[in-house]
């Protein structure tokens, strides 16, 4: 993942897209929330998973399921 940020510059409810991450970058970051909890999020959930805050929110409802 190549996107630069300093932890302090970046909002948990801010967008991927404000914060410059892409889709591939975006597959990555998902790609390590999953590997960090230990849950697959499903391929066509990923798009609709916009922040940070999402991302490990639906990765922690796995995890409750």
């Amino acid at each position: 993942m190549s996107v630069m940020l300093e932890p302090e510059d970046v909002g948990l409810d801010a967008s991927f897209t404000e914060l410059g991450i892409d889709s591939l970058s975006r597959l990555e970051l998902v790609a390590l929330v999953e590997q960090h909890v230990g849950v697959l999020v499903p391929e066509d959930q990923i798009p609709a998973l916009d922040s940070i805050n999402e991302v490990t929110k639906f990765a922690e409802s796995l995890t409750a399921a």
